[in-house]
């Protein structure tokens, strides 16, 4: 099996293994901090569509985005047709990323897979997208993490500065560190070291 069906074969067992999980603990929060107000959302690097689900359940609109479509017509299944037609799906890389305006940027444990090379121009693009008073959620993997030793993939890890640098001109209004040691979704066992972050872009 060559490298690029092998990894395909991954994320479509990776995305089998979390279609039925709920949606992430920092998008519920998120969604907590715009009581009550429904807009437009972008969830990237959607994957099962664990937090794209939640987000139309609530009565979002959803641009979701994956690199490997595999789960889109999976995602589409669970919705009724009023849900259906606040979603839209899209095949895209993170380094060919263009990105609408939106109200909610979430990237559940996604933004560590973009390619560091690629990293400043995607979190420009991604910065570009939130509308004022719009936010971000989501999760970065931190220098301890023991991924970072992987050398099947490049992969983008940062430190608590780093994060921090990353939000000039949000204010941060979620922010956790943690580190434990915990089996990934296709049970292999692994160090984390995780960033929480919702942040809410301000006036400039």
């Amino acid at each position: 099996m060559d490298d690029e069906r092998y990894e395909e074969n991954t994320w479509n067992r990776f995305q089998e293994r979390t279609f039925d999980r709920p949606a992430h603990e920092i998008l519920l929060l998120a969604l907590q901090k715009f009581d009550g107000f429904k807009g437009y959302s972008i969830d990237l690097g959607c994957g099962a569509g664990r937090d794209t689900i939640e987000l139309l359940k609530n009565g979002w609109e959803v641009l979701a985005i994956d690199n490997n479509p595999y789960s889109f017509e999976k995602i589409k299944s669970k919705l009724d047709e009023k849900q259906l037609a606040k979603l839209e799906t899209k095949k895209q890389t993170f380094e060919e990323l263009k990105l609408p305006k939106s109200d909610l940027i979430n990237a559940a444990f996604s933004i560590p897979f973009c390619n560091p090379k690629y990293f400043n121009e995607f979190w420009t693009t991604v910065i570009d997208a939130i509308n004022i008073n719009g936010r971000f959620s989501g999760n970065f993997l931190g220098d301890r993490d023991g991924w970072i030793n992987r050398t099947d993939i490049e992969m983008s890890f940062f430190n608590k500065e780093n994060v921090l640098e990353l939000f000039k001109g949000f204010t941060i209004e979620y922010f956790e560190e943690k580190e434990y040691d915990k089996k990934t979704v296709l049970g292999n066992s692994k160090h984390w070291h995780v960033f929480n972050v919702i942040a809410k872009k301000c006036k400039l």
